[in-house]
């Protein structure tokens, strides 16, 4: 199920029909486990791992967490990756559910100088 959360959010912007909050809360911890074992030399990778945990927890929702988290994504957009910014905008997608809210316009506003 884990796997199937974080293929979900690079091909759709929907949570899949199937899936609960909690394999939302296992995939952002994943991530955190990813994270702490990832070389920074790796950038392209972390920036994506990065980008699932952001789209996992737009779906708890955890709109303040998913700003720092696109934060500090946005700074591996240099390296060109196309499939970063596909998974950046699976991020947007997640947080269409918050409305207005000041997270979400703060989100569109990092993610608009990205993706």
């Amino acid at each position: 199920m884990l796997a199937g959360v974080l293929v979900a959010t690079s091909t759709s912007s929907a949570p899949p029909p199937t899936c609960g909050w909690g394999a939302y809360r296992e995939a952002v911890a994943l991530c955190d486990q990813i994270l702490g074992t990832t070389p920074v030399p790796a950038r392209r990778d972390n920036g994506v791992f990065l980008a699932h945990q952001a789209t996992a927890s737009a779906a708890l929702p955890e709109p303040d967490r998913v700003v720092q988290i696109a934060s500090t994504a946005a700074v591996v957009a240099d390296t060109g990756s196309a499939r970063f910014r596909r998974e950046l905008k699976a991020v947007a997608g997640q947080a269409a559910g918050w409305g207005n809210s000041a997270a979400r316009r703060e989100l569109k506003e990092i993610l608009s100088g990205v993706a």
